[in-house]
């Protein structure tokens, strides 16, 4: 079998601590070199990132290092395609971990097989070995911790909806529905996987092509990563206005009621009681779901979870919110 030349497309920012580990695994791979480019888009690493890849590309003249000023993971993604000579462009982020060495032939053969046009890649967490990362992982795992319509941590095969998780995809399918929207900050890839879906394209998803990825050590760092969620959320939301649906702002809605209610118990306390109602409407599902998942996975991690969920909750409606705000500030 001919083999097709591949384009791999890493954008980065500040990834000392795993980039070599991905960059080996690439170039261990079961694929010709002479098949293969990996092009690095820096945005402006502070760390020893642009070093690390610098020692690589001494040794293997494929791997290039590009700039990216604009420093966003969506100008990055579409300098990437644009300088690809790849028939295929396969995106991979600098912080996760590639399960063996067959992945790349399992992109060409699952694109063959299902006459797809791009590919979908589920992306299972590494618990790691602290306690914190391994509760953050099963809490977003969890029905309660991600949309579970979508395809991120599903070890579905077949044809799919590629939104929540397209990542490979033919050089002309850019030629059909454009490149990344710059504009985004986040979630320029779902964006982008929804008019890959309107231009009536097919998406094929395989657990041969799943990549594991590293959760967030903190909840800090988590908090924050779900913050930018939320404010993608909205401007796919802004651009796309058919995408509103009551689930995916059922969050935003829910800290807007509850600070609506604190604000008017300042003029009527008996409404402290409906404060109370609300706060218990959100604690019950909580509750319910850190023991369920104590139960099964240990009960060390309940205290976490109780911290773990309200972080992701109120990560994205804070987003949500600051998104909306600062849009109307500018009109």
């Amino acid at each position: 079998m001919s083999l097709p030349f591949l384009s791999i497309v890493i954008p980065v920012r500040n990834e000392e601590k795993h980039i070599a580990g991905v960059l080996e695994q690439i170039y261990s791979q079961d694929y010709p070199p002479d098949k293969l480019e990996v092009l690095v888009i820096d945005g402006k690493s502070n760390d020893g990132t642009r070093e690390t890849v610098g020692d690589f590309a001494k040794r293997h003249h494929s791997l290039r290092l590009l700039d990216n000023p604009k420093i966003l993971s969506s100008a990055a993604r579409n300098l990437g395609v644009q300088e690809a000579k790849g028939d295929m462009v396969v995106y991979i982020d600098g912080h996760c971990q590639l399960p063996d060495q067959k992945l790349l032939k399992n992109i060409v053969f699952c694109l063959e097989k299902s006459g797809a046009d791009c590919l979908g890649r589920s992306q299972p967490l590494i618990p790691g070995a602290r306690i914190m990362t391994q509760a953050i992982t099963l809490a977003r795992t969890s029905a309660l911790g991600h949309n579970p319509a979508s395809y991120i941590y599903s070890d579905y095969e077949g044809l799919i909806d590629p939104t929540s998780c397209g990542a490979i995809y033919k050089k002309e399918v850019f030629q059909k529905v454009g490149f990344f929207d710059e504009n985004f900050d986040a979630c320029e890839d779902v964006e982008f996987n929804l008019r890959v879906k309107q231009a009536g394209l097919k998406c094929y998803l395989s657990p041969k092509l799943a990549v594991n990825y590293y959760p967030r050590e903190s909840l800090k760092a988590l908090f924050q990563q779900m913050f930018r969620y939320g404010r993608g959320r909205y401007n796919l939301f802004s651009k796309h206005p058919r995408t509103w649906s009551l689930f995916t702002v059922l969050p935003g809605l829910y800290l807007f009621l509850l600070l609506f209610i604190i604000l008017l118990s300042g003029t009527n306390p008996s409404l402290l009681n409906f404060l109370v109602f609300a706060l218990l409407l959100y604690l019950g599902p909580v509750l319910f779901f850190s023991i369920w998942l104590a139960l099964k996975k240990g009960l060390r991690y309940f205290p976490l979870f109780l911290l773990i969920f309200p972080a992701i909750h109120f990560g994205i409606s804070l987003g949500f919110w600051s998104a909306l705000f600062s849009s109307h500030k500018r009109k």
